[in-house]
């Protein structure tokens, strides 16, 4: 899958997201054990009408910074360079 396959299916999941057909979504790469990675899990605020990502260890669940977006490609951009 190369860049722009990816950034398309972001795309989808957070226009779902935004448009309420989903509460959230989860955003990781499946890692052996060993090594380390950041998640992102993903909401908009309809009275804010912004995208809040919970940036976050998907070992350990601890959060490490909460970011806020106004926009569906500051959101995928934001993830993208986040998870890699």
């Amino acid at each position: 899958m190369n860049k722009e396959e990816l950034r398309e299916g972001l795309k989808s999941k957070v226009e779902n997201i935004k448009n309420g057909k989903v509460k959230s979504e989860i955003f990781n790469i499946s890692r052996p054990p060993e090594d380390f990675g950041d998640a992102v899990e993903l909401f908009y605020n309809d009275q804010e009408q912004c995208f809040k990502a919970v940036v976050f260890d998907p070992q350990t669940t601890v959060v490490f910074s909460e970011e806020k977006m106004n926009t569906i490609e500051d959101a995928c951009s934001f993830i993208i360079k986040t998870v890699k």
